[in-house]
C-alpha cells in the first residue's frame, strides 16, 4: 500500500506538483520510522492541505489587497520537531523581503517569511472558514465551502 501510496503522488494524484518531492522525502523518512500506516497518514494529510493551500490562493487572489495582512501565498509545509510525527500544515507567507535577495538561503526557499502557520486541520476548521467569511463581508464572494466533498477524515 506503502508503493502505491508513492506512485500515486508521482502521478500528481491531488498534491500539487510543487510539494511532490518534499511529501515523497517526509514519507520515506516516516516509513523508517513510523511504518507505512504513519506514511499513508501523512499523504492523507498532505492531500488535504494541498487543497486547502489551493482555495486559501483563491481567496488570496479575490481579496482586497487592504484585507490580506500582508500575505502573498499559503503554502504546504511538513513541520519536523524533536520527537514524534511530524506536521502537515499551510503557512502564510509574506513576499521575499529585500535583505532576503541574495542571502543565504537564496535559491533553497523561493518564499518570504512566514506569516503564520497552522496545523492542516485547524486551517481547515477556523482559518479557511474566517477567510472566506471576510471575502463575503467584503462584498466580493462567499463561502465556497459548503461545496468541498468532506471524505477526509484525519483518523
Amino acid at each position: 500500500e506503502f508503493d502505491r501510496a508513492l506512485e500515486e503522488i508521482s502521478a500528481g494524484a491531488e498534491v500539487d506538483p510543487q510539494w511532490e518531492n518534499g511529501i515523497q522525502k517526509a514519507m520515506l523518512l516516516v516509513k523508517s520510522d513510523f511504518g507505512p500506516e504513519a506514511a499513508n497518514k501523512l499523504l492523507a494529510q498532505a492531500k488535504r492541505a494541498s487543497e486547502a493551500c489551493d482555495m486559501a490562493n483563491g481567496v488570496l487572489k479575490q481579496m482586497p489587497e487592504g484585507l490580506t495582512g500582508g500575505v502573498a501565498k499559503f503554502e504546504l509545509s511538513i513541520m519536523f520537531d524533536a520527537h514524534g510525527l511530524p506536521e502537515v500544515c499551510v503557512v502564510a507567507r509574506r513576499p521575499p523581503t529585500e535583505s532576503a535577495v541574495g542571502g543565504a538561503y537564496e535559491g533553497f526557499r523561493g518564499a518570504g517569511p512566514s506569516a503564520g502557520i497552522w496545523e492542516v486541520e485547524h486551517f481547515w476548521e477556523e482559518r479557511l472558514p474566517a477567510m472566506y467569511e471576510a471575502l463575503g463581508v467584503s462584498g466580493l464572494g462567499g463561502s465556497n465551502l459548503d461545496e468541498v466533498d468532506d471524505e477526509y477524515s484525519p483518523e
